[in-house]
């Protein structure tokens, strides 16, 4: 009987045990502010400017980055790879009047529009992070002070300052670390 009753005892210890880290397992899972940034979607910023497609990247891109935007338009796919410095990233980067030293490695076709897509993917490679944009948005443009991007359904037109007010907590830019 205190063979038993030994066991039973134990085996309540643990119950409660497990119980408890289970508790404050799931406290914490629900009480964690910022999810991880796996877990929030990717934006990017982009509008119109004067015809000209311009993006903003958000702040922590590494030293030396790849972007790649690959283009959706109706009549033939066109892909445009963009190598530059992060010294060099201005916080509009205007896929038409790049910066000094950037390498393009693949460039638009003669003759193409990017207003003729009907979306397009920004990546950063050294992120392994990609967002998309709804180019049909950006017709909207004009409608904005100068300094105010689209950043998709998520971060909708808004600054770039608070978007990365807002990285970590519910979106991410393809830049963050």
């Amino acid at each position: 009987m205190k063979r038993r009753g030994v066991k039973l005892i134990v085996a309540a210890v643990i119950a409660v045990g497990l119980g408890f880290g289970a508790f404050r397992w799931f406290v914490g899972v629900i009480s964690d502010p910022a999810p991880p940034t796996a877990l929030v979607p990717a934006v990017v910023g982009a509008r119109a400017d004067h015809g000209h497609l311009v993006l903003a990247l958000g702040e922590g891109c590494p030293r030396k980055t790849t972007v790649t935007v690959v283009f959706n338009p109706y009549d033939w796919p066109a892909r445009v790879t963009l190598g530059f410095q992060i010294e060099d990233m201005p916080e509009r980067l205007d896929l038409h009047s790049l910066p000094p030293g950037t390498a393009v490695t693949t460039g638009l076709p003669p003759g193409f529009d990017w207003r003729s897509a009907r979306d397009a993917v920004v990546e950063v490679s050294d992120r392994r992070r990609e967002a998309h944009i709804d180019l049909s948005v950006l017709a909207g443009s004009s409608g904005h002070p100068a300094d105010v991007f689209y950043f998709g359904e998520t971060g909708g037109w808004s600054t770039p300052a608070s978007i990365d007010a807002r990285v970590g907590s519910d979106l991410v830019t393809i830049c963050t670390a």
